[in-house]
């Protein structure tokens, strides 16, 4: 039996990428998939598979570059982890007893070195958006199922910023969590870390990177179930502003062990 983990997504790129309206910068609904179906599967121990989905002009950058790894427990000719985009959700799924992770990219065409970058997006629409907005549809999250991911924004190779989360557990139809800018200009916090050159300006940002690192104190987990249906730079709704603090306490953020997946 699987646990399917639907990933998240996140926001940049040129003109060509999706701005819905002038207070929402779209990274990513996972609404749309390129040509055939797009999965990315790795089924030897210590391997890392990849793939890329696009031009989709509703992709900002318009490609999303996808890794697989898995770490341990892997089965050869076995689907040990898997990802793939289905009915507007970015899918990540660990079969029993496998400790695996993903990484999304969105750097424009081109994959590592060889990405194009995403031309200095301005998150923030001149300083009209100060909050990344994650949509999730459902989570595990807390107690022995505690695990964490990072969303890393870069602007250059030395001025970057890394911050690492705690996933908080949510039930369908899900929930949708704030994330003030400013966190990814705190390096001195716990759960941030930055280039040499200092935090990404996110008015000029270059690559973003989704990383499901799955770990908790103990190491990598193999039962986690995530389902998320989006990720853009966006304004908070009147109504949500009151709760937004309480989402934020519950999103948590990650002390202790942290683990740099900086791909």
């Amino acid at each position: 039996m699987k646990r399917f983990l639907s990933a998240m997504a996140l926001p940049l790129f040129m003109a060509a990428s999706a701005v819905s309206h002038a207070d929402e910068v779209v990274i990513d609904f996972f609404d749309t998939v390129g040509p055939g179906p797009f999965v990315v599967t790795t089924d030897t121990n210590l391997t890392t598979a990849n793939g890329t989905d696009g031009p989709l002009s509703t992709i900002l950058g318009e490609y999303r570059d996808v890794s697989v790894t898995c770490i341990a427990g892997c089965v050869p000719t076995a689907a040990s982890s898997t990802a793939f985009v289905y009915d507007g959700v970015f899918n990540f799924s660990n079969d029993t007893n496998v400790e695996g992770q993903a990484v999304i990219a969105w750097d424009g065409a081109g994959v590592g070195g060889a990405a194009v970058g995403l031309g200095g997006v301005d998150l923030t629409i001149g300083g009209a958006i100060d909050t990344l907005s994650i949509d999730v549809e459902s989570s595990d999250g807390g107690g022995p199922n505690q695990w964490f991911f990072q969303i890393y924004v870069e602007t250059s190779a030395d001025v970057w910023s890394l911050v690492t989360l705690e996933a908080a557990p949510v039930v369908e139809p899900g929930q949708v969590f704030y994330l003030p800018f400013a966190l990814w200009g705190n390096c001195a916090a716990v759960n941030v870390e930055c280039g040499v050159g200092g935090a990404a300006d996110l008015t000029s940002v270059n690559k973003i990177n989704l990383v499901l690192n799955v770990f908790n104190e103990g190491g990598l987990l193999d039962d986690l179930d995530l389902r998320v249906k989006g990720i853009s730079a966006a304004v908070p709704e009147p109504e949500v502003l009151s709760i937004m603090g309480l989402g934020l306490l519950m999103m948590g953020l990650a002390g202790g062990r942290r683990k740099r997946l900086k791909k």
